[in-house]
This record gives structure tokens, sequence and C-alpha cells, in this order.
């Protein structure tokens, strides 16, 4: 009787080992801030609170489950097309817990420099879109905002001026911060662009990183994924005109990034008109090795595991009886 009980509790703690094996992590290496946009009423899982925008005449948001990037519900913005080009409508408004989940926590000062390392990555799905060559149809990051009168630390930007170019911005309000590795030359932005051809109605996958050597020489690298699956980023091969090296000057740029709200945005209101739905907003504290694909549901995970589970469980014990 004893070894029956025995066999038992191991086929249970098989089955919860297989469980445990098959249930979506809930922290992944290096990850400080996630917007998942679980719900209308909870769109941030990791790192802080959010909250999606009304909109106004020219564009509205709001979050959809009808046709899934990958893992249920996700935000959507349509844009009309019709507002104005001097300001940029944010999608959604994020409150980092502390700067320990923001923009702030990439950046330190090391002696004469700025130091950065981190990263982030994006899912997107463009519907629709009128005209892909007007100036930032795609802007869903902008660190400060457009229109602002702020010169101090560091400003990034990730948009698209075209239907085939995507390019990500470094910015610094104070001055020439930055200087080329290759070249010596100093600037007040650093930009780079990666390819990626959309179609409509496909998920897409991008992402950039930081890392900072020994000698305060950092790197600025932008990866694209056209089937929105995962991106390797040690094993990626990258054209040269997406990453740069540089150094920045701790004087001009002060700490770099700030602890301040995270924002989603939708590209200029005027731009053109679009639909296009966004899911799985991250931020990392170092450069992972991997931006990961998006994980299913974490129901319809453990509804695909749940077979093999029940077989398990049944084939020990009919051992156990015989």
């Amino acid at each position: 009787m004893k070894n029956k009980i025995q066999s038992s509790a191991i086929a249970v703690s098989t089955a919860a080992a297989l469980l445990a094996a098959f249930a979506i992590p809930s922290t992944r290496a290096a990850l400080i801030f996630e917007a998942d946009f679980a719900s209308s009423s909870q769109i941030v899982s990791i790192g802080g609170t959010g909250v999606v925008n009304a909109g106004d005449a020219n564009w509205s948001a709001s979050i959809e489950d009808t046709n899934s990037l990958g893992q249920g519900s996700y935000l959507n913005r349509v844009n009309n097309g019709s507002g104005s080009a001097t300001t940029s409508s944010y999608v959604a408004d994020f409150t980092p817990t502390s700067a320990a989940n923001s923009w702030a926590a990439m950046s330190t000062v090391s002696g004469a420099n700025v130091v950065l390392n981190g990263g982030a990555d994006l899912f997107f799905r463009v519907n629709s879109v009128t005209d892909a060559s007007k100036v930032n149809w795609f802007r869903p990051i902008d660190t400060r905002g457009r229109g602002t009168t702020d010169t101090s630390g560091l400003r990034l930007v990730l948009n698209a001026n075209s239907a085939t170019t995507f390019t990500l911005e470094l910015l610094a309000g104070g001055g020439a911060a930055f200087t080329d590795k290759t070249t010596g030359n100093t600037s007040s932005s650093v930009k780079i662009s990666a390819p990626l051809s959309y179609t409509f109605g496909a998920v897409n996958h991008i992402g950039f990183t930081f890392s900072t050597d020994d000698d305060g020489w950092v790197t600025m690298k932008l990866f694209t994924q056209a089937d929105g699956d995962a991106i390797d980023i040690t094993g990626a091969s990258l054209p040269s005109a997406s990453t740069a090296t540089f150094k920045i000057s701790s004087s001009i740029a002060g700490n770099g990034f700030a602890n301040s709200q995270l924002l989603l945005g939708g590209g200029d209101p005027s731009a053109t008109a679009s639909n296009i739905d966004y899911d799985l907003f991250r931020l990392y504290d170092s450069a992972p090795s991997t931006f990961s694909s998006i994980p299913e549901p974490s129901t319809a995970a453990l509804l695909t595991a749940l077979p093999a589970l029940l077989l398990v469980v049944s084939m020990r014990r009919r051992r156990i009886l015989r």
C-alpha cells in the first residue's frame, strides 16, 4: 500500500512539473516593464500601471480581442488623418512603479560619459494606411514628445516615414553630445534605420538595444521581424545602417533618460488615415539575447497541455492498480 501511495504522489508531482513546464512564464531576463493590454482596466502586467486615452475627433483607441496578435486582447488605434501636425497623440499613458521600471533604468553616468544598457520591443499590425510615405505615420515611441521645450537629457524616437524603412533616433537637446566612433565627428543626434516590408494584416516585431563597453562606447541596434517571430539578437546579421557606436557626453546629456511616464504613440494625427494594432510593449534594463515572440494566452497553453497531463496520470494510475 505504501508503494502505491508513493507512486500516486509521484504521478501528481509529474503532472505538476508538466504544468509548470507548459505554463507561461511571468518574468523574463532583464524585463522591467511590460504592457500586454489584457483588458481596458489593466493594460500593464509588469512594472507599473497604464490607461488607454479616449482619443478625439481625429483618432480613437480601444482594447480589442476579435483578431488576436497572438495572446488575446490588443490595443487598436484608428486615425482619420485630419489632426494637427505640431503635436503627437498618445494612445496609452503608462506610469512606472519606480525609476527601475522606466527608461531611466537604461542610463547611468560613468565619469564623462552617459552609459546606456537595455532595450525595448513591440509588436504591431498595420490593417490599413492611406499613405505610408507621410512623415511619422508610425511613431509609437517618443520619450519626450513633440513640441517640448525641455532640452535636458536624452530623447528617443522610433518612427517610420516610408512603407519599407523604420528609424530609431537618439537626440540630445543640449547640443553635440555624441561622438561617432568611426569618424570622430560630434553631433546632437544619432539615427539608424532598418528595413521592414510589412503586409496588411500581418504581425510585425520591432525592437532595439543599447550596450556599452568598458571604454564607454555605446552601441545602438535596431531589429525588425516581418513575421512577428522572436528576434535572435546575438545571432542577427544587421545591415550597417541598423547599428551605430558612439560616446555620449554627460556634461551635455546630463543623466540620460529621465524617470518619466512611458508613452505609446500612434503617429501624428495629420500624417495619414490608418488603422494599426499594438501588443506586448516591453522594456529591459540590459540587452537581452532574444526578443521573444508573443506567447499564447495562458489558458490556451494549459488546454493544449491538459490531454498530455491526463494521459500521464492515467498511465501511472493503471500501473499502480495492477
